[in-house]
């Protein structure tokens, strides 16, 4: 597991003493990824830039939450030879791939690190994660022959005690509901449920899936959005927000905006094809300017198009909104 975060001189070895790692012995390397890693200056870099990223993200985190973050970093160490391996068990065939796929890895995985803990509104958060690398269901060895997985969920912290742990308790169910592909030799599948925002009246969250499936033709990432009314501790609805005869002026609206953007690139041919979508709060984005509808592909355009947002401001739609609605608004401000 420990293949990583290591300060040695290779010469034992017969590795350059540029080669260098973080916190194994390279003289003791036995493991065919690990002796890679030894011998590569630029992985060997990688890590001990990991190792730094690592110790000052834990020395950063309440004591409550370094367990969560060592889990998620074992569950990548582990995952990292498995992911980059000739069959998903950790066979090595070519060792400048595997090097290059490794160092690829480990430039995420430095990203992820660098940028935590992150702050949303009154809060600090740590992306959590879990890996999962495995051969595939693949009967090509030389086509799609691992597939990996990997569950994000964040964590708040910081800010009031009692919010946060019933933002982490809302954050969670989100995940709970959600499949990330987990043990599928079938898909290569990622599951993130963020913390988006966060203020005295309500909190967003976006849980973001991409599933591509062994022999598809290109992968299918969708996001949604879910919202949490501190106060009642429910999830804010349609009714909580708009009025009764809000819902026809939103698809107005949206199908207006629609059409001015897309024209003749729209999969939908009619209003009513866009009414469930637009007063789903699934499609919510709240911010200070307005409320920004945001549409999967398929959803009314095609997978070249790419996802689709618009905006309605609030000015269209303040004669629509319930004191919630207002509330809500006013706390994006």
């Amino acid at each position: 597991m420990r293949w990583a975060f290591a300060v040695a001189i290779l010469t034992t070895i017969g590795l350059t003493p540029e080669a260098r790692a973080a916190s194994f012995d390279c003289s003791k390397a036995a493991k065919p990824h690990e002796k890679i890693i030894c011998a590569d200056p630029n992985l060997s870099k990688a890590d001990e830039a990991l190792s730094q990223a690592y110790s000052r993200l834990m020395a950063d985190l309440p004591g409550a939450l370094k367990p969560a973050l060592q889990k998620s970093q074992r569950s990548w160490l582990a995952y990292g030879p498995l992911a980059c391996s000739h069959d998903g068990r950790g066979t090595i065939k070519d060792n400048a791939a595997f090097a290059q796929c490794l160092l690829a890895e480990y430039d995420s995985r430095l990203a992820t690190l660098k940028r935590q803990p992150e702050t949303v509104g009154p809060f600090r958060t740590l992306a959590v994660t879990e890996f999962q690398a495995m051969p595939s269901s693949s009967t090509d060895p030389e086509f799609f022959p691992v597939v990996t997985h990997d569950k994000t969920v964040t964590t708040v912290f910081g800010g009031s005690e009692n919010v946060a742990n019933q933002l982490n308790v809302w954050l969670q169910s989100l995940a709970a509901r959600e499949k990330a592909g987990w043990n599928d030799a079938d898909t290569t599948a990622s599951l993130t449920v963020a913390l988006a925002q966060a203020n005295s009246v309500f909190a967003s969250a976006l849980i973001r899936s991409d599933i591509f499936g062994v022999g598809a033709a290109h992968p299918l990432s969708t996001t949604v959005s879910a919202h949490l009314v501190l106060a009642s501790g429910k999830p804010l609805t349609f009714k909580d927000m708009f009025g009764p005869a809000a819902g026809p002026k939103l698809v107005t609206l949206s199908w207006a905006q629609l059409k001015k953007k897309l024209g003749t690139d729209m999969l939908v041919s009619k209003p009513a094809d866009i009414a469930k979508l637009v007063t789903d709060p699934g499609h919510w984005r709240i911010g200070p300017n307005g409320l920004t509808i945001a549409f999967n592909v398929y959803e009314v355009a095609a997978y070249v198009m790419g996802p689709q947002e618009i905006t309605l401001p609030w000015t269209a739609l303040r004669d629509e909104l319930t004191a919630l609605g207002q509330t809500v608004a006013a706390a994006t401000r």
